[in-house]
């Protein structure tokens, strides 16, 4: 029989297994949309794209990963994020995250229909996805991509919309088509635009046919022309692809005299990337929508403050922001002491300022990080505690053993 303190012992690693488990599930919550993709018509050595949509559900912010298994022998797959190559995001609790994701089909993979899964999974902190997700992740979803592939070339498109925007004089005039490609190859759209004045003079004639959209795709092609007289003018936008015209309109547009179009601008927030310690360079970023009803350059400034003292000052690069866009500006610092921090931060575009916003937050002295450190390792993961309670056990079983065998001892020395 096992003695008051071993079972006391045991109890009290239970308790540690149950405590680890809840932490590490507390506040997270996890989904994605769609939850089943189709590639149809894919043909080998073509590049697709799908958009899928990652949402955090719980009640703090998370770090999610993303990866795709049982693909190794069909394509490669790609997450891609503001023009980058990701394999993990962070999302505010209660938002979500648009992400890109890229099916490269190989060369050689025959006809057919095939089945692979692409991940959305919660890594807690520290975790390594290099490690493997299946031990790390607290939570995964899948959504589940049928591909079939043919060696059938389909180019095919539809021109969603064109839009052409009022302009100032010495202000680019903006010309937007957005494009979506439903054919299984790359298509290069061909867009030509002829300019003329409302008396029907021709001012100018141009084309882009250098944008290429992946299978399934939708994207936008921008062409611009430099603004130098004011007036009423018009353009007759051509949408080619291949030998078929997809689109052909005449839009009419104004060049106004410089500052007749209102400029306002929004900073939405003040945010930082990377983990604020010692020693360590942290990403400031700003986000700010462009409100007005012109395109504008535009740059992030910020005060920084430590212990209540202002200790440096720092501004982003300028930032070309189309109207109602929105764009992130980051400035980067390097933390060299501990203590209480706080960003002030406004957004300067075309002479205006944008309403100030703060951003407060600690960086703990060394002490108090390597003992947050220490007791974070035990409590977020369950094999931890797991292993204590099996430390446990077998302590508490030598002593039982140790009892049993002095007491064997004991009745013999009686003898």
């Amino acid at each position: 029989m096992w003695g008051m303190k071993q079972r006391i012992l045991i109890a009290i690693a239970g308790i540690v297994l149950l405590m680890s488990c809840s932490v590490a599930h507390a506040g997270i919550g996890l989904g994605i949309s769609p939850s089943h993709i189709e590639l149809k018509d894919a043909l080998r050595g073509g590049t697709y794209e799908r958009t899928i949509a990652i949402f955090n559900t719980g009640d703090s912010d998370g770090e999610f990963a993303l990866y795709a298994e049982g693909a190794e022998n069909i394509c490669d797959i790609e997450f891609h994020r503001n023009g980058e190559r990701v394999d993990r995001i962070k999302i505010p609790a209660g938002e979500k995250a648009t992400v890109t994701v890229l099916f490269k089909i190989k060369n050689d993979v025959p006809n057919g229909e095939y089945e692979t899964k692409i991940y959305a999974a919660s890594v807690p902190s520290g975790g390594n996805i290099s490690e493997g997700m299946g031990a790390k992740a607290i939570i995964q979803i899948p959504s589940t991509v049928v591909i079939s592939v043919t060696g059938t070339q389909i180019l095919r498109g539809e021109v969603k919309s064109v839009h052409i925007y009022d302009t100032e004089v010495g202000i680019p005039l903006r010309i937007e088509v957005k494009f979506r490609n439903t054919g299984n190859v790359v298509a290069y759209p061909r867009v030509n635009v002829r300019i003329e004045k409302e008396s029907g003079i021709l001012v100018d004639s141009f084309e882009r046919a250098d944008f290429g959209v992946n299978p399934g795709g939708e994207d936008t092609i921008t062409l611009t022309w430099n603004t130098t007289d004011e007036g009423d003018y018009s353009a007759e936008v051509t949408v080619y692809l291949g030998d078929d015209v997809l689109y052909e309109d005449v839009l009419p547009f104004k060049i106004l005299p410089f500052g007749t179009l209102t400029r306002n601008g929004t900073l939405n927030r003040i945010y930082i990337e990377g983990e604020p310690l010692l020693n360590r360079m942290v990403k400031i970023i700003a986000e700010f929508v462009n409100t007005g009803e012109i395109d504008t350059y535009a740059q992030f400034k910020c005060e920084i403050y430590h212990n209540g003292s202002l200790i440096d000052l720092a501004e982003s690069d300028k930032m070309f922001v189309e109207r109602g866009k929105k764009c992130s500006m980051q400035v980067y610092y390097k933390i060299t002491e501990c203590g209480e921090y706080e960003i002030r931060g406004y957004v300067s575009y075309d002479g205006k300022n944008t309403d100030e916003k703060s951003l407060k937050f600690t960086v703990p002295d060394v002490s108090s990080g390597e003992k947050e450190s220490g007791s974070s390792n035990i409590l977020p993961y369950p094999h931890a505690a797991l292993l204590l309670v099996l430390i446990a056990s077998a302590v508490a079983m030598r002593r039982s053993r140790e009892k049993k065998n002095e007491k064997h001892r004991a009745r013999h020395r009686d003898k």
